[in-house]
């Protein structure tokens, strides 16, 4: 079962027992925080900022932040490619983790399921480029 990120502070009350459109994880390969976000079916696009101690090493909590809601002709468009990935592409298993750079929790009908980019440069991740583009250009 494909586990969301349990954090519900911050979120909208209609969006703490819903289930995302997707959430996205982006973790860098070198240095850096992991950049998460989500996007709601109603358009709710949010960001996980984790505010830190002054040293900036220790995380003393985390928040989901509001950041804007995308058209109803950009969640139609969302929903177009996860429905074709959630069709097209193997779901994959953390069993054999390696170093991931994206992972894709995409709400195919009523389930999520997780998808993991290894590489953002690869071609074969066209839809789900797509879907950051779509995200960018509205949020």
């Amino acid at each position: 079962m494909v586990k969301l990120i349990k954090n519900t502070d911050g979120l909208k009350p209609q969006h703490i027992s819903d289930m995302p459109l997707f959430e996205k994880v982006y973790m860098p390969l070198e240095y850096g925080d992991k950049l998460i976000s989500r996007v709601y079916n109603d358009g709710s696009l949010y960001y996980l900022t984790q505010a830190r101690e002054d040293f900036e090493y220790v995380v003393k909590g985390e928040e989901w932040n509001f950041i804007g809601c995308l058209s109803e002709k950009g969640i139609k468009e969302i929903e177009l490619r996860i429905d074709t990935i959630c069709k097209n592409i193997p779901q994959v298993s953390l069993q054999n983790q390696t170093v991931y750079e994206l992972i894709w929790k995409l709400k195919c009908n009523d389930e999520m399921r997780e998808f993991l980019i290894l590489d953002v440069s690869d071609d074969q991740n066209e839809m789900f480029d797509e879907i950051t583009e779509i995200v960018n250009s509205e949020g």
